[in-house]
């Protein structure tokens, strides 16, 4: 299968160690295989859970791997945060609680968060990786550089 990536996914490859680089790898390697989901409110997209990172994805051929985003869960969690109606509360509540536990309770809700909704940056930066695919501006998977 071929694999083809988005300037924006080679630049997050750029910019992570190598050990993390070797464990996304292999993860794209073998998809279909691993945590992947159905993208939530974008068309054709999925998402592939790789530890404390998620990658989105299409299929723009029956034989291509379009790789369109990679990015950290922290950040998803930022994101799905300053979108939240009812973010005021939470924060009120959660700052009640020692320093301490309001880590801990972090934690918990990350559990809890939807992470197959695409956001509104990630719905951007999906349709900019389909935009490169078409024009054929995307990176080859031989040609990323996973050192």
């Amino acid at each position: 299968m071929k694999i083809e990536y988005s300037k924006q996914a080679v630049k997050t490859i750029k910019n992570i160690d190598r050990q993390t680089k070797q464990y996304i790898k292999i993860a794209i390697e073998n998809v279909p295989i691993g945590d992947i989901n159905p993208l939530k409110d974008s068309k054709n997209s999925y998402m592939l859970s790789i530890g404390d990172w998620r990658i989105i994805f299409s299929y723009p051929t029956k034989n291509t791997i379009q790789i369109e985003k990679i990015a950290p869960r922290g950040k998803v969690y930022k994101e799905c945060k300053k979108m939240s109606p009812i973010r005021k509360q939470l924060d009120d509540m959660i700052n009640c609680l020692p320093e301490q536990e309001q880590l801990l309770l972090f934690e918990v809700v990350k559990r809890f968060v939807l992470d197959d909704v695409a956001t509104a940056t990630d719905l951007e930066d999906i349709q900019s990786a389909r935009t490169e695919y078409a024009r054929g501006e995307t990176v080859s998977h031989e040609n990323i550089d996973w050192n």
